[in-house]
């Protein structure tokens, strides 16, 4: 009678790991087939005066003395 209980118990151990590896596979199948890339970034398109704002914007906002210091190490 043990022995019969603990078969039991066994399989429907087993079955339960199947059933949750079977939910992990579909899961990372839906991940990697069925989702939009994320990765993929979108081309953002500036104006003229957009780049030349952030152009500007850069340059007057710049710590060019330190930049230089990091980049040279003096």
């Amino acid at each position: 009678m043990k022995e019969k209980i603990m078969n039991d118990l066994a399989t429907i151990w087993l079955a339960m790991m199947g059933f949750c590896l079977a939910a992990i596979i579909c899961k990372l199948t839906y991940d990697f087939v069925g989702a939009p890339n994320v990765f993929k970034q979108k081309e953002v398109e500036l104006t003229q005066k957009q780049k030349d704002d952030m152009c500007v914007a850069w340059w007057f906002d710049s710590d060019l003395t330190a930049a230089r210091k990091r980049v040279c190490g003096k």
